[in-house]
Order: C-alpha cells, then structure tokens, then sequence
C-alpha cells in the first residue's frame, strides 16, 4: 500500500504480504501517527478493503483527523496513478512472477528508474505545462 500527499509528495509506502482489513487499518493508523499535525482527506478507490464496514470503528475513533472520500467507480482521469500500475504491472509482472517480496520490489525500483520523464507524463494523461501548475 502506499499514499502520497498533495503536492509535498511526502508518502507512506509499508509492505504487507496481503491487503486485508486488517492491514488497512495498520496503514491507516500509521497516517494517523505520522501526521498527527494535520488533517487527513483519504482520496482512493473502492476497492473491498477500503470500503468495509470493519473500518467504520477506526473512521468514528479519528473522525477529527481522517476524512475518507471515494473516487467515483471508474474514474480514470481522476484516479490516473492507476495507469502508471497498469504499465508497471505489463512491463515487469505480466508473464513473469517474482520469486519474494524483494525480487519485486527491486524489478518496481529498477522500472522507475528507468521510466522517461516523457512517458510518465503520458501515462499521466499531462502536458508539460500541466505539470508545472
């Protein structure tokens, strides 16, 4: 899982061996903590682990400090981090399977490194002049 704040790009990226309820929660709990100055508008999808009712307790427990708000269904322009994944997931996963949670994350560090700023842009649907705004 992992998050980045808007525009700082400051982020929070753990790494669990599943995503369950439980596992969002840990996330979510540890947002909490490490911005414990600020509050927290949670902008993502709906995936079945966002959208639980098992969360309900934790979002009552910090609703002065974490708003969750959920992206439309689908919505790409709005959710445009999901086509750089697709690209990462073609480029590295697909056909291939990583051997441990190392092996991965090395393929993911070695494909950003890689990956032209030129084509970031056009995954992300931008222009130069988007970018600067």
């Amino acid at each position: 899982m992992g998050g980045i704040v808007y525009p700082t790009a400051e982020g929070l990226y753990p790494i669990y061996g599943r995503k369950r309820t439980l596992e969002v929660e840990s996330y979510l709990a540890s947002l909490v903590e490490m911005f414990s100055e600020t509050f927290i508008f949670l902008v993502w999808d709906n995936a079945t682990t966002h959208t639980t009712k098992m969360l309900s307790p934790f979002f009552h427990q910090y609703q002065k400090r974490i708003c969750p708000v959920f992206l439309l269904t689908y919505s790409p322009r709005l959710n445009l981090i999901e086509r750089l994944w697709r690209q990462r997931r073609a480029d590295i996963t697909r056909n291939h399977s990583c051997l441990s949670i190392k092996e991965a994350c090395e393929a993911v560090v070695q494909w950003l490194e890689n990956l032209s700023f030129s084509k970031f842009m056009s995954l992300m649907s931008l222009n130069g002049e988007e970018a600067i705004s």
